[in-house]
């Protein structure tokens, strides 16, 4: 009977992967060194954090990683506790490197791995550079004559043109490889000119900021799964949204909200990608000092998170967190305060003379609803504990923001969280003490809503300024020398 060629090649390469332990990598090591334990580590997203995939013990300076399986193309790195050489894996995974630990960089050989010829090519090259552009900046430093520093950032210019020439070059020299892809990732963006009429004067003044918006990624794509083993990509994902959320902050937030919604929909069909993008925007706003970041935080958890982050095991505690704080997000009217109880400065005056009206905690008047009863243009909600240091340091700054500013539309209401006698007989010495009787002196003491509305579980001080419709404008921790910037600016423009 007669048997195709190609059926018997197919046949031929079964019995390989089933019965010779066939590999879909196979990296052989050679070390100057007789016995070592040595790691394969790969990079994933982060600059510096680094994970293994598998271990071997060099026997007489010699192993093999190898596995039946095809590893994501990416940044790579062997590593035995004293050195790490870097490198590339891209569709060849079948290589050799012949390590010199006395010069892991120009004496390593890698055998039949073109991506690491140029990927080294590049590394040697930089290195090279490198030390000539420390030698010019010392000289520049040691000399104080301004011609030769003239002619030493020349040079250092004339450097920098030719590293990024020659790794132009070797990316347009090597396309078909990934080496080729991972350094185009390294390329500045270069920003054409804006159009500009007969007279030299620009006519679209959005061109710059629409090009670089649109060609952000042209280089450095984040949307490449590819791409995730690289430790400049969290770096090339966070100077974007650093940029995009400053450029658009004091624009529109919706403009912001829609953009990470655009982002995330584009990564959303490779879920190694989607994740890690996710994951980004997210850590990057929470860690943000913005004021802004807990509504970044809802956005994600309810339109992201909650629906498509099936990895995640913490999903309920995030959709219950995301519940507290939604009633006080900035943009917000304020929630009610039930049952707040102002007590006048009457009271306060009277209490110092006098031992029973100092502990009668059921003195003072409710204010039905301080949305409609306080009429001010700014409206400061704080919350303080009088036994509390830091709170005391708040509200000593607070009250100098006020004596400049309630002249000029702004208010306070202090609502102070120690309840009791002890804690009404401490607040009554301390306002008498420091005289803050021009402001709205307040406690609650028959509802506790107020603290899971205004403090989350959080601790105090708690800071919130509202404007006159009683909108969050500022809310959580923030430095409340704004509260005076805002109420002067807005007091200017009139």
């Amino acid at each position: 009977m007669k048997i195709f060629p190609f059926l018997t090649n197919l046949f031929v390469l079964f019995l390989l992967a089933t019965f010779s332990g066939f590999s879909q990598y196979e990296i052989s090591l050679s070390m100057k060194t007789r016995n070592d334990t040595v790691t394969l580590i790969h990079v994933f997203a982060k600059e510096q954090s680094w994970y293994p995939d598998t271990t071997i013990v060099l026997r007489n300076g010699k192993g093999v990683f190898k596995g039946n399986k095809v590893l994501p193309k990416g940044l790579y790195a062997i590593y035995n506790d004293k050195q790490k050489l870097d490198f590339l894996i891209g569709d060849n995974q079948q290589f050799g490197i012949e390590v010199d630990t006395s010069d892991f960089i120009n004496k390593t050989r890698f055998i039949s791995s073109p991506d690491n010829d140029v990927f080294y090519e590049h590394i040697r090259d930089n290195n090279q550079r490198g030390k000539k552009q420390q030698q010019l900046r010392e000289q520049y430093q040691n000399t104080a004559d301004d011609s030769e520093k003239r002619t030493i950032v020349e040079q250092l210019q004339t450097l920098y043109n030719e590293k990024l020439a020659l790794t132009q070059k070797l990316i347009n020299d090597n396309e078909d490889l990934f080496a080729s892809k991972f350094l185009k990732g390294i390329l500045p963006l270069q920003i054409p000119e804006p159009p500009r009429d007969e007279q030299g004067r620009i006519t679209d003044s959005l061109f710059q900021y629409r090009w670089y918006r649109t060609h952000f990624f042209d280089n450095f794509n984040i949307y490449d799964p590819d791409m995730l083993r690289n430790d400049m990509y969290e770096k090339q994902l966070t100077d974007y949204l650093t940029w995009f959320i400053k450029y658009h902050l004091s624009i529109s937030i919706d403009t912001i909200y829609a953009e990470f919604d655009r982002m995330l929909t584009k990564a959303k069909p490779n879920k190694e990608v989607f994740r890690c993008v996710l994951a980004t925007i997210y850590n990057h706003c929470i860690n943000s000092n913005l004021i802004i970041r807990d509504n970044f935080w809802v956005h994600l958890v309810d339109n992201w998170y909650v629906p498509y982050a099936d990895w995640s095991t913490n999903i309920e505690d995030m959709q219950k967190a995301a519940d507290k704080i939604r009633p006080t997000l900035i943009g917000k009217l304020a929630p009610p305060l039930e049952q707040l109880l102002w007590l006048s400065p009457d009271h306060f005056k009277a209490a110092a003379l006098d031992t029973a009206i100092k502990n009668d905690i059921h003195a003072g008047r409710i204010i039905p609803d301080f949305r409609k009863n306080i009429q001010s243009k700014y409206l400061v909600l704080l919350f303080w504990d009088v036994s509390c240091s830091h709170c005391k340091a708040t509200i000593q700054e607070l009250w100098e923001i006020f004596e400049a500013c309630k002249d000029k539309g702004l208010q306070v209401i202090a609502v102070q969280t120690l309840i009791g006698r002890e804690g009404k007989v401490k607040w009554i010495d301390y306002i008498n003490e420091h005289g803050m009787y021009d402001w709205f002196n307040a406690w609650i003491i028959y509802d506790l809503k107020w603290h899971e509305l205004y403090i989350h579980g959080e601790g105090v001080p708690k800071v919130y300024l509202l404007n006159e419709k009683k909108e969050i404008l500022l809310r959580g921790s923030f430095d409340i020398k704004n509260i005076q910037s805002i109420v002067e600016a807005d007091a200017a423009k009139n």
